[in-house]
């Protein structure tokens, strides 16, 4: 599926633009928001949408992922997801 942007939420009145223009000229994708670790996915269909997803906790699907890869690559350990959510946190905080 084609990603049709991706957007701050602290950006309102760009956002509005976004949404205004998926009515006005029909498009096929998906739109993806964020506002600090919450996440929002539109799928949208010819300008309609279909459905949608909520993440408040983007950092968590990261993790759940890299456990699973874990199993696989021996080299991802406990202090990886330590720097990360160190990382993911301190990037947070300077939006």
């Amino acid at each position: 599926m084609q990603t049709i942007g991706k957007y701050d939420l602290n950006n309102r009145m760009h956002l509005s633009a976004i949404i205004c223009q998926l009515v006005e000229q029909p498009q096929h994708g998906c739109l993806q928001i964020f506002s600090g670790s919450m996440s929002w996915t539109l799928y949208i269909e010819e300008g309609k949408l279909i459905y949608a997803t909520y993440s408040d906790n983007m950092f968590e699907l990261m993790y759940k992922k890299l456990k699973q890869l874990s199993m696989q690559i021996s080299s991802i350990s406990s202090d990886i997801y330590k720097r990360l959510l160190s990382r993911f946190e301190a990037a947070l905080e300077h939006q």
